[in-house]
């Protein structure tokens, strides 16, 4: 069992400094290219984001994770936007052992849900060029389990509803496909709210949810503003 663990944790390891040494390297992806390195280096060049659709038809999207990138890039340029990349993959994989454990999993077990997902070749896509979902699976994973932790323990509830609130907030921020996650969360904390709601959370969660409307609502306020229609370039037929 000892070889086999050390084998194991070398694999992890091995897994994560490739993962490292693919992100130092020049960045060539085209989505990358034209929107998710073009904000930092703009922002670097001219010291703002105007926003400005008429000029860049996306420059009123979600950017919570290219503002994450854009502090990266400010310090170290593509190298350290790319690293903030590699660094939310290798943070999901931390998160992946996390919930495979409450899940039931021994050590054993959830190390090798964290090996999967290194060697899975969509992971290496992600840590090869600047995408989003790195960074936005680990908002939504980390959410997610906040919440599952909050129905195990609800004597940590107040820690775990407010973190759950503030990374699921970055989630909907960052990417509005978490408006296909939030549903499932919501029935799941119906189904169980007799474990957690208590009137001793109850004003602790009303606070989260005014956090999670704040920080998910931002880019789809400054959209509707400027042009009438939330979600900007999408749906404008509806708005």
């Amino acid at each position: 069992a000892g070889v086999h663990q050390y084998l194991l944790y070398c694999a992890i390891s091995a897994a994560a400094m490739l993962h490292v040494l693919v992100g130092l390297m020049p960045e060539v992806g085209h989505d990358a290219l034209v929107t998710h390195l073009f904000v930092p280096a703009h922002v670097a060049h001219h010291q703002a984001w105007h926003f400005d659709a008429r000029t860049y038809v996306w420059a009123l999207m979600p950017m919570f994770v290219d503002w994450l990138y854009t502090a990266g890039y400010l310090f170290a340029g593509e190298t350290g936007a790319r690293m903030i990349n590699v660094g939310g993959i290798l943070l999901l994989a931390s998160l992946v052992q996390r919930l495979a454990q409450w899940a039931g999993a021994n050590r054993i077990g959830a190390s090798w849900a964290v090996l999967l997902l290194l060697v899975t070749p969509l992971t290496f896509l992600e840590s090869s060029s600047l995408f989003v979902e790195s960074i936005w699976s680990a908002l939504v994973v980390g959410g997610t389990l906040a919440l599952l932790r909050l129905h195990a323990k609800p004597a940590n509830g107040r820690t775990d509803i407010m973190l759950a609130a503030v990374l699921l907030g970055g989630a909907v921020a960052a990417k509005a496909l978490t408006f296909t996650v939030l549903p499932v969360l919501v029935l799941m904390m119906l189904v169980c709210a007799r474990r957690w709601f208590t009137r001793e959370l109850m004003p602790v969660a009303g606070f989260a949810l005014l956090v999670f409307v704040f920080l998910g609502a931002i880019p789809y306020a400054k959209a509707y503003v400027l042009t009438g229609n939330p979600v900007f370039p999408f749906f404008n037929a509806y708005f």
